[in-house]
């Protein structure tokens, strides 16, 4: 239902057409959870094949579809009440996913959202959230109250004849969407009540008003924020919760102690060698020091669910003071060069790649981790 297009099409060939294709199966159901049972959605490329089944070649297809009410004429032909289209673009290292809705009675654009990512797969990830938001608001739109007012002759009847539903209280929901899947989300309305809701979940007939929520899930930071609960809507509310990560602090001298200032909850002073273990993303400084030895000090960032190793590296060998040059790899920005043997201490984790150089000798490169 989806069609997902790359631009440009390199961007999904080879082994990444089965990330597309997986990309595109999480899109549709993702779509469909919010749509089914309320909205007919159709893509461009159902509408060609619409075209071409009826006896049109592509190209005769494609020009029909150019045509400014191609929407209305086969979107209304296949029962669609919308028609949606996705496109996956590149932004220099980003990879921009776009979905946008277009109203079959209208032929205008009726809604649209973007999610961005590094790849592909952390896209997919994003899928739930972006369907929610896109089309919430279209189903909506589909529950709003209608009402008509039909005359009647009094010269033909003694008495009206009147039929009427019920009126009924004001109220909205929640739909609780995003990662971790494992997630669990807690409401607190202003009366105190308290609602439980799992990523998935939605929950109608609630009062009006704002609500305050918390999320949490094993391995992962904690969350709160306030959402508001409006009349006749299902609401989404988003959760994304940033793995917790790891730190382990390597190197010499032996018995060093390491300052720490950075998030909450992490230890403020440990012992070289000390692996941290489930501590929350953010920047990092530590402060290396021991009595004889000059201080050391490191700023780093641990990244949601990263593990970073900050230690050192020893070059050793012969001839003595041949040239050692040793080079960070990307993204990692270091440079020095030194005289055989060559050593450091807190180093941030990576690739480096070791030259070592002397005349009369054969060179040496290695790249360490």
């Amino acid at each position: 239902m989806t069609a997902l297009q790359c631009d440009p099409l390199e961007l999904c060939a080879g082994a990444a057409n089965r990330l597309r294709r997986d990309l595109q199966d999480s899109l549709e159901a993702a779509i469909l959870a919010v749509v089914r049972g309320h909205l007919g959605v159709v893509t461009a490329d159902a509408l060609m094949r619409e075209l071409t089944n009826n006896g049109q070649s592509r190209a005769e297809a494609e020009a029909t579809c150019l045509n400014a009410s191609c929407a209305v004429e086969l979107g209304g032909a296949v029962g669609a009440d919308y028609i949606v289209q996705s496109t996956v673009i590149q932004l220099g290292d980003m990879r921009k996913l776009t979905l946008k809705v277009w109203s079959v009675d209208s032929n205008t654009s009726a809604s649209t959202g973007f999610a961005r990512a590094s790849s592909l797969a952390e896209l997919q990830q994003r899928v739930p959230a972006l369907a929610e938001s896109v089309f919430a608001r279209l189903v909506t739109r589909t529950r709003r109250q209608t009402s008509s007012i039909a005359g009647f002759d009094s010269s033909r009847s003694a008495a009206p004849q009147i039929t009427s539903s019920a009126v009924t209280a004001v109220l909205g929901g929640l739909s609780a969407v995003g990662k971790p899947q494992s997630a669990r989300v807690t409401l607190r309305s202003a009366q105190g009540k308290r609602i439980r809701l799992a990523i998935g979940d939605t929950r109608d007939r609630l009062a009006l008003g704002v609500y305050q929520w918390t999320a949490e899930a094993e391995g992962y930071v904690p969350a709160a924020g306030k959402v508001t609960v409006r009349p006749d809507e299902i609401t989404a509310l988003i959760v994304a919760l940033d793995k917790l990560g790891s730190l382990e602090i390597l190197g010499t001298p032996k018995g060093a102690s390491v300052s720490i200032d950075g998030p909450p909850g992490v230890p403020k002073t440990v012992g070289l060698g000390t692996a941290l273990r489930g501590i929350r993303p953010g920047p990092y400084v530590l402060t290396i020091a021991k009595a004889g030895y000059e201080r050391q000090r490191r700023e780093l960032v641990v990244a949601s669910g990263e593990s970073k190793r900050l230690g050192g590296l020893k070059v050793s060998g012969s001839p003595l003071g041949a040239n050692v040059t040793v080079r960070g790899q990307p993204p990692l920005d270091f440079k020095h060069t030194g005289g055989l043997p060559w050593a450091a201490q807190g180093l941030a984790s990576g690739m480096y790649r070791v030259d070592v150089i002397r005349e009369g000798y054969r060179s040496e490169r290695k790249v360490v981790e």
